[in-house]
């Protein structure tokens, strides 16, 4: 469990030195805050579940994530932007977000339910 209000700002470094065998992250972001998912967020090899909370743009690292399962983002609402690397999660089964345009490179994600 980790509850830091300027998570964003802090960045994911330090908290990956911590938790670096991660599977499961639940990470909210309130209203008005930063809504830009760091970098780092790409360390995290083992992550099978991932639920982003008021995050509106994601980076290119996500792809690195090739073990995750599931991935779910919520933005109050709005439109996410889901990055192109985002087909490169060749394990994803569960992909649920509100997307502002349609991914390319659909046909890696052969294990989408």
């Amino acid at each position: 469990m980790f509850f830091d209000p300027d998570f964003c700002e802090l960045g994911l470094i330090n908290f990956r030195n911590a938790f670096q065998h991660l599977y499961v992250l639940y990470l909210e972001n309130h209203p008005g805050s930063t809504s830009i998912l760091p970098d780092a967020i790409g360390c995290f090899y083992h992550l099978k579940f991932l639920s982003l909370t008021g995050i509106r743009e994601l980076p290119s690292s996500i792809g690195n994530l090739k073990n995750l399962q599931t991935f779910h983002v919520y933005n109050y609402g709005q439109l996410c932007q889901l990055p192109p690397e985002t087909a490169d999660l060749i394990n994803l089964r569960h992909l649920v977000a509100k997307y502002s345009k349609p991914l390319k490179r659909m046909s890696k994600l052969t294990g989408l339910q």
